[in-house]
């Protein structure tokens, strides 16, 4: 999806992809993690992710990268707070204690940027590129984060009727994009009728919701 159809589809409110509750593996699995106190945790293509509410509140700064100002806005409405915003480099920044929303485009980020934060939130938003941008998304966080951060990847897979126990497989594209830098630890998998992230328009189907914990090896 090119940046102008993303800020165009917030500026028609064609947002039926917004999820209206916190996600509730982020929600079980959240304390099971053991982040760092005070952990600067990046939100890739935030929107206006309610989960961002969940990080804030458990004590971790939060940075939320998002294209569109709009959603920006609503976020902090929504949360019936003013937040500050000023101009960093390449972004507008949207700021109110510990929740910031950097609006631009991620790969204008730079080491200087993220290289302090040691969690990568990751609900679904690798699936907002084409499959042949997917690899230049995890080598650009790759090159710029620290090297001891690690990546919280939650996934929408469509349902393997065909596999057995698919909900406890690691998803080959998963494997494809990190194994090379990183293990890969499936922490919890389960089958629910579900939206299709990428056809948020088309009717609930069984799907395969799974959440990861990836940390980058030392080698």
């Amino acid at each position: 999806m090119s940046n102008n159809l993303w800020r165009a589809m917030w500026k028609d409110d064609n947002t039926a992809f917004h999820q209206t509750e916190i996600n509730p593996l982020l929600t079980q699995f959240l304390p099971k993690l053991n982040l760092p106190k005070s952990s600067r945790i990046l939100v890739p293509l935030c929107g206006k992710s309610l989960d961002m509410n969940l990080l804030a509140d458990s004590g971790h700064h939060v940075i939320g990268i998002e294209l569109s100002s709009i959603a920006a806005k609503d976020y902090f409405e929504a949360l019936n707070v003013q937040p500050s915003i000023e101009r960093i480099g390449c972004f507008t920044r949207f700021r109110y204690r510990k929740t910031e929303i950097w609006c631009g485009d991620i790969f204008d980020l730079t080491a200087k940027d993220i290289h302090r934060h040691s969690v990568l939130y990751d609900c679904t938003s690798i699936t907002a590129f084409p499959a042949e941008r997917r690899p230049e998304y995890i080598r650009h966080f790759h090159q710029r984060l620290s090297i001891d951060s690690q990546i919280i990847l939650l996934t929408t897979e469509s349902a393997n009727e065909t596999a057995i126990n698919s909900t406890l497989t690691i998803d080959d594209e998963v494997l494809s994009l990190y194994q090379k830098h990183y293990d890969i630890q499936l922490l919890h998998g389960r089958n629910c009728l579900k939206q299709d992230p990428a056809f948020p328009n088309e009717p609930y189907r069984m799907m395969d919701e799974k959440i990861y914990q990836i940390t980058r090896r030392s080698n």
